[in-house]
Parts: structure tokens; sequence; C-alpha cells
């Protein structure tokens, strides 16, 4: 009898230390799961941070050869005035005398 009742603590033991097994490695899969989430959001957040630089960099760099094409034009827009407005002067001296 005695010995049938340390049989069924031992079981009774085993089967808790089974369950308490059980839970642990629940818990540390739940533990790796979670830590494997927080590092995609971590990517997630970095690559969008990345890809919004990228595309604010894009956008500097054709603003400034927008820039340079519109100064060019503007030069050239200027020198063309200059130009004709040179040419009505001697135009304008050579009618006078």
């Amino acid at each position: 009898m005695a010995i049938a009742g340390e049989n069924k603590a031992k079981v009774e033991v085993a089967n808790s230390d089974a369950d308490r097994r059980e839970r642990e490695a629940e818990a540390q899969r739940r533990a790796v799961a979670a830590e494997k989430v927080a590092q995609a959001k971590a990517l997630e957040e970095a690559y969008s941070a990345e890809r919004l630089a990228e595309t604010a960099r894009a956008e500097r760099e054709r603003a400034s050869q927008q820039a340079n094409v519109i100064v060019a034009q503007e030069v050239e827009k200027r020198r063309i005035v200059i130009e004709a407005e040179a040419e009505a002067e001697q135009k304008r001296v050579q009618s006078q005398g």
C-alpha cells in the first residue's frame, strides 16, 4: 500500500513537472514570437524611413535640376532681350544720323 501511494505521488510529481515544462515551453514560444514580431516591425519602420529619405533626396535632386534648367533659360531670355534692345538702339542711332 505504501509503495502504491509512493508511486502515485511520483506520477503526480512527474505530471506536474510535465505540465510546468509545457507551460514554460509555451511561454518561451510566445516570447520568441513576440521578439520576432518586434524585430520585423523595427525593420519595416527602418525601411519606411529609408524610402521616405530616398524620396526626399530624389525630390531635391529633381528640384535642383529643374532650377538649373530654369536659370539657364532665364539667362538666355535676358541675353535675347539685351541683344534686341541693342539692335533697336543701333537702328535708332543710324536713323538719326
